[in-house]
């Protein structure tokens, strides 16, 4: 049975990093209602992410701090915040190690990071989904043959694709489209290397959450067969739904 794990903290200020708006923002700030509402920060890669928050904001009623950044180069002072949250959005950043560097710094002493992210060879976290359902495809052809293949089928969707379809070519920090490659082991090193301390980890198999798996026995089943895996150097990177931590920044 897996608990889930609450920060035993009183918040006041919250960073957030996501590359779109994510629906979890309001029901994280409702969660832990941090006292100083102005000093919440959000961070986008986009302007459209940053009109899309307003207007969520807005509508649920949140005063909060959006800004246009990248997770390499955050846009505050030292120690400014308690907690820095990120959901599924370090796969993406060009730089794991700056990102979590920039997130140490912008922590107060005992602060904490609450972050998850699928791991590179999670079999349908590829994202070619826009073009692609099949699962381990990222697993067994050169990424540059992989991109090419998916542009072409975007390109021939003709003017309908124009909103989703990328013109700059695969960059040399991508391992697949807009995704960075970044294992668990590569992750444990960053945090090791940096100093953080791992409060909690998060070892979730691969069809353990869902609304299928709960409707489904079979699922429940089969994810219980896959437990006992995550806990295997090398095997857990392939059945791991997400690498998932709290950390905290020392005292």
């Amino acid at each position: 049975m897996h608990k889930p794990h609450r920060l035993p903290l009183e918040l006041k200020r919250i960073a957030r990093l996501h590359s779109v708006l994510h629906p979890h923002t309001p029901s994280l700030i409702c969660s832990y209602q941090p006292r100083e509402t102005s000093g919440r920060g959000k961070l986008n890669i986009s302007h459209e992410g940053i009109d899309a928050a307003n207007l969520l904001a807005d509508k649920v009623g949140l005063k909060a701090d959006f800004r246009l950044s990248t997770g390499e180069s955050l846009p505050y002072p030292d120690a400014t915040f308690d907690a820095v949250v990120t959901f599924d959005v370090l796969e993406h950043v060009q730089s794991v190690a700056e990102t979590m560097g920039e997130c140490f710094r912008v922590l107060r002493p005992g602060g904490h990071m609450v972050l998850c992210f699928p791991p590179f060879f999670h079999p349908t976290e590829h994202h070619l989904g826009l073009a692609t359902r099949l699962p381990a495809i990222h697993w067994f052809f050169p990424r540059q043959a992989v991109f090419r293949a998916y542009m072409r089928i975007l390109e021939g969707r003709g003017a309908k694709a124009a909103w989703y379809r990328r013109t700059q070519p695969l960059q040399s920090w991508e391992r697949c489209a807009t995704i960075n490659g970044t294992t668990l082991a590569a992750f444990n090193r960053i945090v090791a290397q940096q100093g953080w301390e791992v409060k909690h980890q998060s070892r979730r198999p691969l069809l353990s959450i869902g609304r299928a798996v709960r409707r489904s026995p079979v699922l429940r089943f089969l994810s219980s067969l896959l437990r006992p895996l995550t806990f295997i150097p090398g095997v857990n990177e392939f059945v791991l739904h997400r690498i998932a931590f709290v950390l905290k920044k020392p005292a």
